[in-house]
């Protein structure tokens, strides 16, 4: 489904455009940082890991007791950066709880039978850690959750848009029920500005199918995401980013 080059695609443009992402990233490590500190956490699940740049990685290694971290896949550069820290525990799980599986499995049922399942029968119910910790951190994950399986559904031309939007949101929804209230903390981006002249947007999207729950300690940023118009043909890409103690 394309995660693993999805993820290599991920750091080569964090390659290109590094000196317009710092900004992002610095700004998601100083609320990580602040969020730990200011509650006396020992412990922490990180939902999203990814590569690791925007995890302030020496703060946590030097102020917490152990950090799980989750993703679908965890590059060898990782395992073999985090060798030198005792801390962190590298966990590979699917963390829409199944969803990936159930979209796979549908898809391979309609190519074989043209049986297709209805969105409501895709069956997943929410990932669980698998063990307990102080705090939960969703790291810049919730807008990505949906996005390759999305497309992946896409090209099949099984469903139709109205259907792909109702799997959005319920892949959404899941993730939020997954972060423990009071004990939790969501960085996310929420709206896509597409620029084709240098200060002027002629697109806004919004990227998420749920309502935010409330929360405290909220801030917002930008990041310039794409400046060479390889993500939008032709155009600057800046997200917009919130962050917050749910």
């Amino acid at each position: 489904m394309g995660y693993i080059s999805d993820q290599s695609g991920i750091y080569d443009r964090y390659a290109r455009e590094m000196e317009n992402w710092n900004s992002h990233l610095e700004k998601t490590k100083q609320y990580i940082s602040s969020y730990i500190l200011n509650n006396h956490f020992q412990t922490a699940t990180v939902l999203g890991s990814g590569w690791l740049l925007d995890l302030p990685l020496e703060f946590l290694s030097l102020r917490l007791q152990k950090i799980l971290l989750y993703d679908v896949y965890h590059p060898p550069q990782i395992r073999q950066k985090l060798k030198k820290y005792n801390c962190f525990e590298l966990i590979t799980a699917d963390i829409t709880g199944g969803c990936m599986a159930s979209v796979y499995e549908a898809v391979n049922l309609y190519r074989k039978s043209k049986i297709k399942t209805g969105i409501a029968d895709l069956k997943f119910n929410g990932f669980r850690p698998s063990e307990e910790t102080d705090c939960y951190i969703s790291l810049n994950i919730l807008n990505q959750l949906d996005m390759l399986m999305i497309d992946f559904l896409r090209k099949q031309n099984i469903y139709s848009t109205e259907e792909l939007n109702t799997l959005r949101t319920r892949i959404q929804q899941n993730h939020l029920k997954t972060l423990p209230k009071n004990k939790s903390c969501l960085i996310t981006d929420f709206e896509e500005l597409i620029f084709r002249k240098e200060d002027v947007p002629v697109i806004s999207k919004n990227l998420l199918y749920i309502e935010l729950p409330e929360g405290k300690n909220i801030q917002t940023w930008e990041w310039l995401f794409d400046t060479n118009g390889s993500y939008n043909k032709g155009c600057k890409t800046m997200f917009k980013v919130i962050a917050m103690e749910i």
